[in-house]
């Protein structure tokens, strides 16, 4: 191979190397672009969106300490608008303070019950009472029911043979069919 052949080769491989750059440069930008694109309920300023119905500008907002909209006035009087009341869970056990004081499970305890289920838990996935230990009474701890032996926790005798899932545990017997554990 001469130096002409040399240089012709070298100016295919280096047009070659551009074309795939500007290639990965312009997938990179598009995917950058997509993966970086604001999300839905994102205005363009960054802010969450207000997914409720919002006071409109030059009227003004009356806010109680808890930050919920009371009321909004308008040339016409006062017009009352949908809470947007900023959710406060101090004990992290994910039902809203306002929530746990309404029901009277304790804001500040995870665990109202001390039964190891904490309140939202109970509340949102199981549907049991997190204000007893025992929802369906069957002497058997919600707690044990939904994590140990796999129990409905609001039917007393699970596997309907007459006898509570509790006994049934007591005297080594399976509390979801027959036979023992």
């Amino acid at each position: 191979m001469n130096f002409k052949q040399s240089a012709q080769l070298n100016e295919k491989k280096a047009i070659i190397l551009l074309v795939v750059g500007i290639v990965v440069i312009i997938g990179g930008m598009a995917v950058t672009v997509f993966w970086l694109k604001p999300d839905k309920y994102q205005q363009p300023t960054g802010q969450p969106a207000q997914r409720q119905n919002q006071v409109t500008a030059n009227k003004p907002t009356v806010i109680n300490k808890e930050s919920e909209v009371v009321t909004a006035g308008d040339k016409d009087g006062l017009v009352a608008v949908k809470s947007v009341r900023k959710k406060i869970d101090e004990d992290g056990d994910g039902v809203d303070d306002a929530i746990e004081k309404q029901i009277g499970t304790d804001p500040n305890n995870i665990d109202s019950d001390y039964d190891d289920l904490p309140d939202g838990e109970e509340i949102y996935a199981w549907k049991t009472n997190p204000l007893t230990k025992d929802t369906d009474k069957d002497k058997l701890f919600d707690y044990w029911e939904v994590k140990r032996y796999f129990t409905d926790p609001l039917n007393p005798d699970t596997d309907g043979d007459g006898y509570l899932d509790g006994e049934e545990v007591l005297n080594g017997y399976n509390p979801k069919g027959p036979g023992k554990m």
